[in-house]
């Protein structure tokens, strides 16, 4: 449910939960700040007024592409999700940790993979004959 009133509705979200809102900021070669932040559990669903939001923005060098309903946003600068209700804050949050520990577990492995294809090689070299 949106209640537009004056305000753009995402302002009123960032309104609503600005003593919520978290940020960090993660380095590498590029650089992401994420900002998130709920209010729930609000007894209920959106018309309780529970609220979610998750911000991603790109502060440096981040190749991204993001598509909404199959639809390329032309060069983001930020990606912001905003849910309403409970159970919507809880299955966006697990949908968060399950993305996180897969994307972990898959990049450990990958490395891993190259890491003994290298060694493979590397012994092929030093052992010629075998």
């Amino acid at each position: 449910m949106k209640d537009r009133q004056n305000k753009p509705y995402l302002k009123q979200v960032e309104d609503a939960l600005k003593a919520q809102l978290r940020s960090k900021e993660f380095w590498s070669c590029n650089a992401f700040e994420v900002i998130v932040g709920t209010n729930t559990p609000c007894g209920g669903d959106a018309g309780h007024g529970g609220k979610t939001l998750f911000r991603l923005r790109n502060l440096v060098g981040t190749c991204w592409d993001i598509s909404v309903d199959g639809k390329e946003v032309a060069e983001p600068d930020e990606l912001t999700i905003v849910l309403a209700g409970d159970t919507e804050a809880q299955t966006f949050a697990d949908s968060l940790v399950f993305a996180g520990r897969t994307l972990k577990k898959q990049m450990r492995e990958n490395s891993n993979g190259e890491l003994r294809s290298r060694v493979i090689a590397l012994e092929q070299k030093l052992n010629p004959n075998e």
